[in-house]
């Protein structure tokens, strides 16, 4: 029986025949919820899953809980604008190196309709400044969908984040504003989406958006 990580379909053509019990577990107290035949598999956890067997013997199959980036967004109700494509440079807007996934840095656009034009401070408040963020990341999930196939199972967790905030000498809270774009990775992500971040202040912005946004994302 080969170990294979994701989908109930998949764990069909893994079954072959043989009895194979699916036990699904919860991950902090052990306790079993539900235990059937592969040929009749039980209604997943809403993440993708995590697969481990109890020994090359034995024909039980754990399944716990992980991170179903996908199912969250239709539960969130959230739609993603299509990827943009690059405006100006001859660059890739995302890029898979080995196990790494790297996002350009996305604008606040909607379907390639540019928002959120003006500095925060002065045309944009806080508020204003995260909802930007929040675009520009939603942005970067769509490159980052493109790039690993359509779907965001195939991501492991978000490693890295980081913010630019195009603002007015006198406006201080650059880090409450990229926070737009860290909720909304934890919204989707849930603890996947937990990352290292920077956030920088910046005197002007391609475009003079508001906002920038990039990350690093860990494949599967």
């Amino acid at each position: 029986m080969r170990a294979i990580r994701r989908g109930p379909a998949i764990l069909k053509a893994a079954h072959k025949g043989r009895n194979v019990a699916i036990v699904i577990g919860e991950d902090k107290v052990g306790m079993t919820t539900a235990a059937r035949r592969c040929d009749n598999p039980p209604a997943l956890p809403r993440h993708p899953l995590r697969i481990t067997t109890t020994g090359a013997s034995s024909n039980v199959w754990f399944i716990m809980p992980s991170h179903n980036a996908e199912t969250r967004l239709r539960e969130l109700g959230i739609e993603l604008p299509s990827p943009p494509a690059a405006r100006t440079a001859r660059i890739m807007m995302a890029k898979v190196a080995g196990n790494l996934l790297y996002v350009s840095g996305q604008l606040p656009s909607w379907n390639g309709e540019l928002r959120y034009v003006g500095k925060v401070g002065r045309e944009f408040t806080l508020a204003d400044a995260q909802a930007a963020a929040r675009l520009s990341a939603l942005n970067v999930i769509a490159q980052a969908r493109a790039a690993v196939g359509g779907d965001l199972g195939n991501i492991a967790e978000i490693t890295y984040l980081r913010g630019y905030v195009n603002c007015t000498e006198n406006f201080f809270e650059i880090a409450q504003s990229v926070n737009g774009a860290s909720d909304l990775m934890i919204d989707i992500f849930e603890a996947a989406g937990t990352h290292a971040r920077t956030a920088v202040g910046v005197a002007m912005m391609p475009y003079n958006v508001a906002i920038e946004v990039e990350a690093q994302f860990l494949l599967k």
